[in-house]
Protein backbone atom coordinates (compact mmCIF):
# COMPACT_ATOMS: atom_id res chain seq x y z
CA UNK A 1 0.00 0.00 0.00
CA UNK A 2 1.45 3.71 -0.92
CA UNK A 3 2.40 5.95 1.62
CA UNK A 4 -0.54 8.27 1.43
CA UNK A 5 -3.00 5.20 1.46
CA UNK A 6 -1.55 4.17 4.90
CA UNK A 7 -2.17 7.12 6.19
CA UNK A 8 -5.08 7.73 5.10
CA UNK A 9 -6.26 3.68 6.38
CA UNK A 10 -4.95 4.56 9.58
CA UNK A 11 -7.08 7.77 10.25
CA UNK A 12 -9.85 6.21 8.95
CA UNK A 13 -9.34 3.44 11.60
CA UNK A 14 -8.62 6.06 14.17
CA UNK A 15 -12.32 7.53 13.55
CA UNK A 16 -14.20 4.57 13.52
CA UNK A 17 -12.89 3.59 16.47
CA UNK A 18 -14.50 7.10 18.08
CA UNK A 19 -17.67 6.14 16.96
CA UNK A 20 -19.29 3.50 19.59
CA UNK A 21 -19.93 0.29 17.95
CA UNK A 22 -23.50 0.01 18.83
CA UNK A 23 -24.27 2.86 16.49
CA UNK A 24 -23.18 1.35 13.65
CA UNK A 25 -25.30 -0.18 10.93
CA UNK A 26 -24.35 -3.81 9.86
CA UNK A 27 -25.70 -3.23 6.22
CA UNK A 28 -26.08 0.33 5.18
CA UNK A 29 -26.72 -0.61 1.29
CA UNK A 30 -30.07 -2.67 2.80
CA UNK A 31 -30.91 -0.39 5.50
CA UNK A 32 -33.01 2.45 5.18
CA UNK A 33 -31.66 5.82 6.81
CA UNK A 34 -35.23 5.86 8.13
CA UNK A 35 -35.06 2.47 9.41
CA UNK A 36 -31.90 3.15 10.95
CA UNK A 37 -32.66 6.15 13.55
CA UNK A 38 -35.92 3.05 14.45
CA UNK A 39 -33.28 0.71 14.94
CA UNK A 40 -30.54 3.20 16.62
CA UNK A 41 -32.26 5.49 18.45
CA UNK A 42 -34.97 5.48 21.72
CA UNK A 43 -37.99 6.79 21.09
CA UNK A 44 -37.30 9.95 22.83
CA UNK A 45 -33.34 10.57 20.81
CA UNK A 46 -35.64 10.46 17.70
CA UNK A 47 -38.66 13.06 19.23
CA UNK A 48 -35.17 15.27 20.45
CA UNK A 49 -33.63 15.02 17.43
CA UNK A 50 -36.50 15.49 14.95
CA UNK A 51 -39.33 17.98 16.40
CA UNK A 52 -37.67 20.67 17.44
CA UNK A 53 -35.91 23.64 16.35
CA UNK A 54 -32.70 24.75 17.97
CA UNK A 55 -34.28 27.46 20.03
CA UNK A 56 -37.17 25.27 20.91
CA UNK A 57 -34.32 22.94 21.89
CA UNK A 58 -32.33 25.52 23.94
CA UNK A 59 -36.11 26.80 25.54
CA UNK A 60 -36.74 23.02 26.79
CA UNK A 61 -33.01 22.52 28.23
CA UNK A 62 -33.53 26.40 29.94
CA UNK A 63 -36.40 25.26 31.57
CA UNK A 64 -35.55 21.71 32.92
CA UNK A 65 -37.64 19.83 30.55
CA UNK A 66 -34.05 18.32 28.83
CA UNK A 67 -30.95 17.64 29.86
CA UNK A 68 -28.14 18.94 28.00
CA UNK A 69 -26.44 15.15 28.29
CA UNK A 70 -29.59 13.95 26.70
CA UNK A 71 -29.66 16.07 23.84
CA UNK A 72 -25.62 15.51 23.15
CA UNK A 73 -26.42 12.09 22.94
CA UNK A 74 -29.34 12.37 21.24
CA UNK A 75 -27.22 14.17 18.44
CA UNK A 76 -24.12 12.32 18.92
CA UNK A 77 -26.00 9.31 17.88
CA UNK A 78 -27.42 10.53 14.81
CA UNK A 79 -24.86 12.50 13.54
CA UNK A 80 -22.92 9.67 13.62
CA UNK A 81 -25.90 7.70 11.56
CA UNK A 82 -26.18 10.27 9.24
CA UNK A 83 -22.58 9.78 8.42
CA UNK A 84 -22.49 6.59 7.77
CA UNK A 85 -25.20 7.61 4.80
CA UNK A 86 -23.49 10.37 3.51
CA UNK A 87 -20.10 10.60 4.83
CA UNK A 88 -20.21 13.90 6.15
CA UNK A 89 -17.75 13.91 9.05
CA UNK A 90 -14.29 14.14 9.31
CA UNK A 91 -13.65 14.95 13.10
CA UNK A 92 -16.30 13.31 16.04
CA UNK A 93 -15.94 14.53 19.20
CA UNK A 94 -18.38 12.91 21.06
CA UNK A 95 -17.00 11.60 24.39
CA UNK A 96 -15.74 15.46 25.19
CA UNK A 97 -18.57 16.54 24.17
CA UNK A 98 -21.38 14.29 26.41
CA UNK A 99 -18.59 15.14 29.15
CA UNK A 100 -18.94 18.87 28.44
CA UNK A 101 -22.97 18.19 28.47
CA UNK A 102 -22.64 16.79 31.91
CA UNK A 103 -21.04 19.55 33.35
CA UNK A 104 -23.71 21.66 32.09
CA UNK A 105 -26.13 19.83 33.41
CA UNK A 106 -24.20 19.87 36.82
CA UNK A 107 -23.89 23.80 36.65
CA UNK A 108 -27.78 23.82 35.59
CA UNK A 109 -28.56 22.10 39.13
CA UNK A 110 -26.33 24.15 41.48
CA UNK A 111 -27.63 27.51 39.87
CA UNK A 112 -31.09 26.83 38.41
CA UNK A 113 -29.87 28.84 35.19
CA UNK A 114 -28.63 27.62 31.86
CA UNK A 115 -24.79 28.11 31.74
CA UNK A 116 -25.40 30.93 28.58
CA UNK A 117 -28.24 31.70 25.96
CA UNK A 118 -26.97 28.15 23.73
CA UNK A 119 -27.25 26.13 26.92
CA UNK A 120 -26.08 22.16 25.81
CA UNK A 121 -27.14 22.65 22.13
CA UNK A 122 -24.97 20.83 19.96
CA UNK A 123 -23.21 22.70 17.35
CA UNK A 124 -21.41 21.28 14.92
CA UNK A 125 -18.43 22.98 12.77
CA UNK A 126 -16.75 22.69 9.28
CA UNK A 127 -13.29 20.68 9.61
CA UNK A 128 -11.66 24.70 9.05
CA UNK A 129 -12.72 25.70 12.61
CA UNK A 130 -9.96 24.89 15.12
CA UNK A 131 -11.35 22.36 18.31
CA UNK A 132 -9.09 22.04 20.50
CA UNK A 133 -7.94 18.48 21.11
CA UNK A 134 -9.33 17.67 17.54
CA UNK A 135 -7.40 17.62 13.90
CA UNK A 136 -7.49 20.32 11.29
CA UNK A 137 -6.67 18.04 7.99
CA UNK A 138 -8.41 20.76 5.39
CA UNK A 139 -9.06 17.35 3.26
CA UNK A 140 -5.47 16.68 2.64
CA UNK A 141 -2.76 14.09 3.74
CA UNK A 142 -0.25 16.16 4.73
CA UNK A 143 -2.09 17.29 7.44
CA UNK A 144 -2.92 14.37 8.84
CA UNK A 145 0.22 14.36 11.18
CA UNK A 146 -0.08 17.29 11.77
CA UNK A 147 -0.56 18.20 15.85
CA UNK A 148 -4.27 18.84 17.02
CA UNK A 149 -5.65 21.89 17.94
CA UNK A 150 -3.97 23.40 21.19
CA UNK A 151 -7.06 26.09 21.55
CA UNK A 152 -10.49 27.33 20.21
CA UNK A 153 -10.92 29.39 17.03
CA UNK A 154 -12.62 32.23 18.84
CA UNK A 155 -15.88 32.05 16.97
CA UNK A 156 -15.81 27.99 18.58
CA UNK A 157 -14.17 29.76 22.07
CA UNK A 158 -17.36 32.19 22.06
CA UNK A 159 -19.96 29.08 20.86
CA UNK A 160 -18.70 27.22 24.34
CA UNK A 161 -18.91 30.58 26.55
CA UNK A 162 -22.39 30.81 25.66
CA UNK A 163 -22.82 27.17 26.73
CA UNK A 164 -23.08 25.11 23.12
CA UNK A 165 -21.70 21.72 22.85
CA UNK A 166 -19.25 20.78 19.80
CA UNK A 167 -20.19 17.53 18.74
CA UNK A 168 -18.81 17.26 15.29
CA UNK A 169 -16.33 18.86 12.06
CA UNK A 170 -17.64 18.57 9.00
CA UNK A 171 -16.92 17.55 5.77
CA UNK A 172 -14.96 19.86 2.93
CA UNK A 173 -13.13 19.08 -0.40
CA UNK A 174 -9.58 18.65 -0.84
CA UNK A 175 -7.57 21.95 0.30
CA UNK A 176 -10.90 23.04 0.49
CA UNK A 177 -10.39 24.55 -2.74
CA UNK A 178 -13.58 23.49 -4.86
CA UNK A 179 -17.45 23.46 -4.46
CA UNK A 180 -17.36 19.61 -4.50
CA UNK A 181 -16.60 18.09 -0.80
CA UNK A 182 -14.92 15.24 -1.88
CA UNK A 183 -10.90 14.42 -0.39
CA UNK A 184 -9.03 11.71 0.02
CA UNK A 185 -8.73 11.28 3.37
CA UNK A 186 -12.46 11.51 4.08
CA UNK A 187 -13.95 10.75 0.71
CA UNK A 188 -16.97 12.15 -0.81
CA UNK A 189 -19.93 14.08 1.13
CA UNK A 190 -23.02 12.56 -0.41
CA UNK A 191 -26.32 14.40 -1.35
CA UNK A 192 -29.16 13.23 0.90
CA UNK A 193 -31.62 13.00 -1.60
CA UNK A 194 -29.50 10.89 -4.40
CA UNK A 195 -26.11 9.76 -3.06
CA UNK A 196 -25.31 8.14 -6.20
CA UNK A 197 -24.92 11.13 -8.47
CA UNK A 198 -25.81 14.87 -7.32
CA UNK A 199 -23.14 16.88 -5.54
CA UNK A 200 -23.43 17.45 -1.68
CA UNK A 201 -22.07 21.15 -2.61
CA UNK A 202 -19.20 22.62 -1.29
CA UNK A 203 -16.74 23.86 0.44
CA UNK A 204 -19.05 23.72 3.54
CA UNK A 205 -20.93 20.14 2.11
CA UNK A 206 -20.35 18.49 5.57
CA UNK A 207 -22.42 20.58 6.86
CA UNK A 208 -25.51 20.61 5.07
CA UNK A 209 -25.49 17.03 4.33
CA UNK A 210 -25.37 16.66 8.46
CA UNK A 211 -27.97 19.72 8.82
CA UNK A 212 -30.55 17.93 6.34
CA UNK A 213 -30.38 14.51 7.85
CA UNK A 214 -30.99 16.49 11.29
CA UNK A 215 -27.09 14.75 13.02
CA UNK A 216 -27.10 18.70 13.77
CA UNK A 217 -29.62 21.77 13.75
CA UNK A 218 -27.06 24.61 13.60
CA UNK A 219 -23.53 24.57 12.47
CA UNK A 220 -21.30 27.24 11.02
CA UNK A 221 -19.56 27.02 7.90
CA UNK A 222 -17.39 29.65 5.86
CA UNK A 223 -18.32 31.47 2.15
CA UNK A 224 -15.58 33.03 0.04
CA UNK A 225 -17.63 32.42 -3.47
CA UNK A 226 -20.43 30.34 -1.73
CA UNK A 227 -19.31 28.08 0.00
CA UNK A 228 -22.05 28.12 2.20
CA UNK A 229 -24.69 28.58 -0.08
CA UNK A 230 -24.33 26.66 -2.27
CA UNK A 231 -23.96 23.57 0.13
CA UNK A 232 -27.55 24.56 1.49
CA UNK A 233 -28.96 25.14 -1.95
CA UNK A 234 -28.04 21.38 -3.29
CA UNK A 235 -29.30 19.62 -0.07
CA UNK A 236 -31.83 21.55 1.04
CA UNK A 237 -31.02 23.78 4.19
CA UNK A 238 -30.62 27.62 5.03
CA UNK A 239 -27.17 29.24 4.41
CA UNK A 240 -26.39 32.49 5.06
CA UNK A 241 -23.33 34.41 4.13
CA UNK A 242 -22.87 37.33 6.33
CA UNK A 243 -20.68 40.38 5.64
CA UNK A 244 -17.26 40.07 6.59
CA UNK A 245 -16.28 39.78 9.95
CA UNK A 246 -19.61 40.35 11.43
CA UNK A 247 -19.16 37.14 12.53
CA UNK A 248 -15.57 36.30 14.04
CA UNK A 249 -13.28 34.23 10.99
CA UNK A 250 -9.66 34.71 12.38
CA UNK A 251 -7.64 31.48 13.70
CA UNK A 252 -9.30 29.17 11.52
CA UNK A 253 -7.02 26.97 9.62
CA UNK A 254 -6.30 27.66 6.22
CA UNK A 255 -4.59 26.01 2.76
CA UNK A 256 -4.15 29.53 1.63
CA UNK A 257 -1.53 32.31 2.10
CA UNK A 258 0.58 34.84 0.63
CA UNK A 259 -1.53 38.33 -0.30
CA UNK A 260 -5.18 36.39 0.19
CA UNK A 261 -6.27 38.62 2.90
CA UNK A 262 -5.86 41.43 0.55
CA UNK A 263 -8.63 40.02 -1.89
CA UNK A 264 -11.86 38.50 -1.57
CA UNK A 265 -12.30 37.78 1.81
CA UNK A 266 -14.71 35.03 3.22
CA UNK A 267 -17.25 35.02 5.74
CA UNK A 268 -18.51 32.59 8.83
CA UNK A 269 -21.61 31.83 8.72
CA UNK A 270 -24.56 29.66 9.97
CA UNK A 271 -26.39 26.58 8.22
CA UNK A 272 -29.69 25.99 10.06
CA UNK A 273 -32.98 23.81 9.15
CA UNK A 274 -35.00 27.19 9.83
CA UNK A 275 -34.54 31.07 8.85
CA UNK A 276 -35.17 32.00 12.19
CA UNK A 277 -32.68 30.06 13.80
CA UNK A 278 -30.32 31.38 11.38
CA UNK A 279 -31.41 34.84 12.39
CA UNK A 280 -30.86 33.37 16.45
CA UNK A 281 -27.25 32.21 15.45
CA UNK A 282 -26.47 35.96 14.38
CA UNK A 283 -27.91 37.91 17.07
CA UNK A 284 -26.75 35.70 19.82
CA UNK A 285 -23.34 35.88 18.26
CA UNK A 286 -23.41 39.32 17.81
CA UNK A 287 -25.19 40.66 21.20
CA UNK A 288 -22.27 39.19 23.03
CA UNK A 289 -19.67 41.18 21.69
CA UNK A 290 -17.12 39.12 19.40
CA UNK A 291 -14.44 42.09 19.28
CA UNK A 292 -13.89 42.42 22.71
CA UNK A 293 -11.50 39.50 24.12
CA UNK A 294 -12.14 37.31 21.30
CA UNK A 295 -11.36 38.31 17.76
CA UNK A 296 -10.37 41.95 17.40
CA UNK A 297 -11.06 42.35 13.37
CA UNK A 298 -14.81 41.72 14.12
CA UNK A 299 -16.68 44.29 13.29
CA UNK A 300 -17.80 46.36 16.59
CA UNK A 301 -21.50 46.84 15.63
CA UNK A 302 -24.28 45.59 17.43
CA UNK A 303 -27.40 43.48 16.40
CA UNK A 304 -30.38 45.90 15.44
CA UNK A 305 -33.67 43.80 15.82
CA UNK A 306 -35.93 46.43 15.82
CA UNK A 307 -34.31 47.90 12.44
CA UNK A 308 -36.94 49.61 9.60
CA UNK A 309 -37.15 45.91 8.40
CA UNK A 310 -38.03 47.47 4.61
CA UNK A 311 -37.79 50.32 2.64
CA UNK A 312 -40.20 53.26 3.32
CA UNK A 313 -42.62 54.14 0.31
CA UNK A 314 -44.76 57.21 -0.13
CA UNK A 315 -47.41 54.88 0.07
CA UNK A 316 -49.03 54.08 3.81
CA UNK A 317 -51.16 51.55 2.73
CA UNK A 318 -47.63 49.96 1.15
CA UNK A 319 -45.40 50.52 4.42
CA UNK A 320 -43.48 46.95 5.30
CA UNK A 321 -44.18 45.80 1.45
CA UNK A 322 -41.10 44.67 0.16
CA UNK A 323 -40.16 45.85 -3.82
CA UNK A 324 -37.49 42.18 -4.94
CA UNK A 325 -35.56 42.40 -7.75
CA UNK A 326 -35.44 39.30 -9.39
CA UNK A 327 -32.61 38.45 -12.15
CA UNK A 328 -33.75 34.44 -13.56
CA UNK A 329 -30.83 34.03 -15.76
CA UNK A 330 -27.69 36.25 -16.62
CA UNK A 331 -27.38 36.25 -20.42
CA UNK A 332 -23.74 34.73 -20.03
CA UNK A 333 -24.24 32.20 -17.59
CA UNK A 334 -27.73 29.81 -18.59
CA UNK A 335 -29.83 28.55 -15.87
CA UNK A 336 -31.75 25.67 -16.30
CA UNK A 337 -35.49 26.15 -17.15
CA UNK A 338 -36.73 24.64 -13.72
CA UNK A 339 -34.40 27.47 -11.82
CA UNK A 340 -35.82 29.62 -13.91
CA UNK A 341 -39.71 28.48 -13.15
CA UNK A 342 -38.70 27.90 -9.56
CA UNK A 343 -37.90 31.87 -9.64
CA UNK A 344 -41.06 32.53 -11.22
CA UNK A 345 -43.07 30.85 -9.44
CA UNK A 346 -41.73 32.54 -6.09
CA UNK A 347 -42.20 35.91 -7.64
CA UNK A 348 -45.91 35.01 -8.09
CA UNK A 349 -46.76 34.53 -4.99
CA UNK A 350 -44.84 37.50 -3.51
CA UNK A 351 -46.24 39.57 -5.93
CA UNK A 352 -50.26 37.71 -4.89
CA UNK A 353 -49.09 38.87 -1.01
CA UNK A 354 -48.61 42.59 -2.13
CA UNK A 355 -45.34 42.91 -2.77
CA UNK A 356 -43.66 44.91 -5.82
CA UNK A 357 -41.84 43.24 -8.34
CA UNK A 358 -38.87 44.63 -10.49
CA UNK A 359 -37.33 42.24 -12.97
CA UNK A 360 -33.56 42.70 -14.02
CA UNK A 361 -32.23 41.71 -16.92
CA UNK A 362 -28.47 41.49 -18.20
CA UNK A 363 -27.27 45.05 -19.43
CA UNK A 364 -29.27 46.66 -16.60
CA UNK A 365 -26.95 45.35 -13.89
CA UNK A 366 -23.11 45.15 -13.40
CA UNK A 367 -22.06 42.49 -15.74
CA UNK A 368 -21.90 39.01 -13.96
CA UNK A 369 -18.55 38.53 -16.36
CA UNK A 370 -17.25 41.41 -15.61
CA UNK A 371 -17.49 40.85 -11.48
CA UNK A 372 -16.37 37.28 -11.49
CA UNK A 373 -13.31 37.61 -14.35
CA UNK A 374 -11.73 41.07 -13.83
CA UNK A 375 -12.51 41.36 -9.75
CA UNK A 376 -13.60 38.24 -7.99
CA UNK A 377 -10.84 35.76 -10.16
CA UNK A 378 -8.06 38.36 -9.64
CA UNK A 379 -8.72 38.78 -5.77
CA UNK A 380 -8.90 35.03 -5.51
CA UNK A 381 -5.86 34.42 -6.94
CA UNK A 382 -3.44 36.51 -4.77
CA UNK A 383 -2.91 33.39 -3.39
CA UNK A 384 0.40 33.53 -5.27
CA UNK A 385 2.42 30.59 -4.54
CA UNK A 386 -0.60 28.45 -5.12
CA UNK A 387 -0.46 27.15 -1.16
CA UNK A 388 -3.40 25.00 -1.33
CA UNK A 389 -2.14 22.80 -4.33
CA UNK A 390 1.52 22.26 -2.74
CA UNK A 391 -0.48 20.57 0.44
CA UNK A 392 -1.77 18.28 -1.80
CA UNK A 393 1.77 17.61 -3.69
CA UNK A 394 3.32 17.56 -0.28
CA UNK A 395 1.22 14.72 0.66
CA UNK A 396 1.94 12.72 -1.92
CA UNK A 397 -1.69 11.78 -3.47
CA UNK A 398 -3.38 12.01 -6.15
CA UNK A 399 -5.76 15.44 -6.86
CA UNK A 400 -9.70 14.44 -6.49
CA UNK A 401 -11.50 15.04 -9.92
CA UNK A 402 -12.98 18.46 -9.00
CA UNK A 403 -9.60 19.82 -8.40
CA UNK A 404 -8.13 18.19 -11.73
CA UNK A 405 -10.77 20.14 -13.47
CA UNK A 406 -10.89 23.72 -11.28
CA UNK A 407 -7.13 23.77 -11.53
CA UNK A 408 -6.28 22.24 -15.12
CA UNK A 409 -3.18 24.72 -16.69
CA UNK A 410 -1.75 25.45 -12.95
CA UNK A 411 -0.52 21.79 -12.17
CA UNK A 412 2.40 19.62 -13.79
CA UNK A 413 1.49 17.15 -15.54
CA UNK A 414 -1.85 18.23 -17.33
CA UNK A 415 -4.90 15.71 -16.53
CA UNK A 416 -5.70 13.67 -19.34
CA UNK A 417 -9.27 12.77 -18.32
CA UNK A 418 -10.33 14.86 -15.22
CA UNK A 419 -12.30 11.68 -13.88
CA UNK A 420 -11.42 9.40 -11.06
CA UNK A 421 -10.33 6.36 -13.04
CA UNK A 422 -7.00 9.01 -13.24
CA UNK A 423 -4.44 8.81 -10.45
CA UNK A 424 -2.92 11.65 -11.20
CA UNK A 425 0.06 13.30 -8.98
CA UNK A 426 1.09 17.12 -8.85
CA UNK A 427 5.23 17.49 -9.64
CA UNK A 428 4.90 20.66 -10.09
CA UNK A 429 2.73 23.59 -9.30
CA UNK A 430 3.05 26.90 -11.53
CA UNK A 431 2.85 30.19 -9.41
CA UNK A 432 1.09 33.43 -10.28
CA UNK A 433 2.31 37.08 -9.62
CA UNK A 434 0.68 39.87 -9.28
CA UNK A 435 1.89 43.68 -9.07
CA UNK A 436 0.68 46.94 -7.26
CA UNK A 437 -0.86 48.40 -9.90
CA UNK A 438 -2.99 44.58 -10.60
CA UNK A 439 -3.95 45.04 -7.20
CA UNK A 440 -5.20 48.48 -6.93
CA UNK A 441 -6.86 48.04 -10.26
CA UNK A 442 -8.91 45.05 -8.98
CA UNK A 443 -9.44 47.07 -6.05
CA UNK A 444 -10.97 50.04 -8.02
CA UNK A 445 -13.39 47.49 -9.99
CA UNK A 446 -14.68 45.99 -6.62
CA UNK A 447 -15.28 49.68 -5.58
CA UNK A 448 -16.85 50.67 -8.75
CA UNK A 449 -18.90 47.65 -9.23
CA UNK A 450 -20.57 47.77 -5.89
CA UNK A 451 -21.55 51.20 -6.21
CA UNK A 452 -22.71 50.52 -9.85
CA UNK A 453 -25.17 48.26 -7.97
CA UNK A 454 -26.13 50.28 -4.69
CA UNK A 455 -26.81 53.11 -7.56
CA UNK A 456 -29.33 49.94 -9.43
CA UNK A 457 -30.49 49.03 -6.21
CA UNK A 458 -31.41 52.81 -5.11
CA UNK A 459 -32.56 53.95 -8.26
CA UNK A 460 -35.55 51.44 -8.16
CA UNK A 461 -36.03 51.23 -4.59
CA UNK A 462 -35.10 47.65 -4.59
CA UNK A 463 -35.15 46.29 -1.04
CA UNK A 464 -33.89 42.65 -1.70
CA UNK A 465 -32.43 41.13 -4.94
CA UNK A 466 -33.65 37.15 -5.51
CA UNK A 467 -31.70 34.91 -7.82
CA UNK A 468 -30.58 31.25 -8.13
CA UNK A 469 -27.19 29.96 -6.11
CA UNK A 470 -26.36 28.53 -9.57
CA UNK A 471 -27.55 26.84 -12.70
CA UNK A 472 -28.64 23.89 -11.70
CA UNK A 473 -30.46 21.98 -8.80
CA UNK A 474 -28.02 19.57 -6.70
CA UNK A 475 -25.80 19.01 -10.43
CA UNK A 476 -23.93 16.18 -10.86
CA UNK A 477 -20.63 15.51 -8.77
CA UNK A 478 -17.86 17.21 -10.22
CA UNK A 479 -19.84 19.75 -12.45
CA UNK A 480 -19.26 23.01 -10.74
CA UNK A 481 -16.48 25.47 -12.22
CA UNK A 482 -17.33 29.28 -12.14
CA UNK A 483 -19.85 30.15 -9.48
CA UNK A 484 -21.06 33.87 -10.74
CA UNK A 485 -24.03 33.65 -9.56
CA UNK A 486 -22.56 33.38 -5.31
CA UNK A 487 -19.15 34.85 -5.93
CA UNK A 488 -20.38 38.01 -7.01
CA UNK A 489 -21.74 39.06 -3.75
CA UNK A 490 -17.99 37.90 -2.22
CA UNK A 491 -16.60 40.38 -4.32
CA UNK A 492 -18.84 42.85 -3.07
CA UNK A 493 -19.48 41.79 0.28
CA UNK A 494 -23.37 41.73 0.41
CA UNK A 495 -24.94 39.33 2.70
CA UNK A 496 -26.84 36.89 0.78
CA UNK A 497 -28.92 33.72 1.91
CA UNK A 498 -29.74 30.46 0.55
CA UNK A 499 -33.42 29.46 1.18
CA UNK A 500 -34.78 25.94 -0.06
CA UNK A 501 -38.01 26.47 -1.46
CA UNK A 502 -39.41 22.56 -1.25
CA UNK A 503 -38.46 21.30 2.07
CA UNK A 504 -42.65 19.67 1.97
CA UNK A 505 -41.77 17.58 -0.85
CA UNK A 506 -38.00 16.36 0.02
CA UNK A 507 -38.82 12.78 1.14
CA UNK A 508 -36.50 10.12 2.28
CA UNK A 509 -32.52 9.94 1.99
CA UNK A 510 -32.37 8.53 -1.62
CA UNK A 511 -35.81 9.82 -2.62
CA UNK A 512 -34.41 11.10 -5.86
CA UNK A 513 -36.45 14.63 -5.48
CA UNK A 514 -33.92 17.61 -5.73
CA UNK A 515 -34.34 20.39 -3.39
CA UNK A 516 -35.35 23.47 -5.21
CA UNK A 517 -34.49 26.97 -3.66
CA UNK A 518 -33.47 30.62 -3.96
CA UNK A 519 -30.64 33.09 -3.11
CA UNK A 520 -31.94 36.49 -1.45
CA UNK A 521 -29.19 39.24 -1.47
CA UNK A 522 -28.84 42.51 0.28
CA UNK A 523 -26.43 45.25 0.34
CA UNK A 524 -23.47 45.14 3.00
CA UNK A 525 -23.28 45.95 6.24
CA UNK A 526 -27.36 45.51 6.13
CA UNK A 527 -27.61 41.75 7.44
CA UNK A 528 -30.00 42.70 9.91
CA UNK A 529 -32.69 44.06 7.22
CA UNK A 530 -31.75 41.18 4.48
CA UNK A 531 -32.74 38.32 7.50
CA UNK A 532 -36.06 40.23 8.21
CA UNK A 533 -36.92 40.69 4.58
CA UNK A 534 -35.54 37.09 4.18
CA UNK A 535 -38.08 35.80 6.63
CA UNK A 536 -40.87 37.68 5.13
CA UNK A 537 -40.44 35.60 1.61
CA UNK A 538 -39.57 32.06 3.47
CA UNK A 539 -42.65 32.54 5.68
CA UNK A 540 -45.08 33.07 1.95
CA UNK A 541 -43.35 30.28 0.16
CA UNK A 542 -43.36 27.85 2.92
CA UNK A 543 -46.52 28.15 4.38
CA UNK A 544 -48.12 28.42 1.34
CA UNK A 545 -46.48 25.19 0.83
Amino acid sequence: MSDWKSKVAKKQEELRQLTPTEWLIADRDATPYEEALLEKLSSEQLEITTNYTAQELLAALAAGKLTAEAVTDAFSRRAALANQYVNCLTEVNYKAALTRAKHLDEEFKKTGKPVGPLHGLPISVKDSFEVTGLASTLGTVARIDHPKSHKNTPLVQLLLDLGAVVHVKTNIPQAIITSDSHNNVFGRTLNPYNTKEWSAGGSSGGEAALIALRGSLLGVGTDLAGSIRIPAWCCGVYGFKPTVNRIPYSGIARSSVDLADLGVLASAGPLATNISDIEFFMKTVIDNQPWIGYDSLAIPMPWISNINKHRKTSKPEKKGFLTFGTILEDDLYPVDSDVQQCLQNISFKLVGAGHKHVQLLSGAYPSFRHVSHSIALPLLDLDVSRASLKMIQAGQEPLVPSVKKNFAGVYDPPSKTFDETEELFITSVKESSVSIPQLLEATRRKLSARKAWLDVINAQGIDILILPCAAQFAPPFDTYTELPYTNNWNALDFPAIAIPTNRDKLGKVDSKVKPHGIQVVGTYFNDEGLLAAASLVDSIINESN
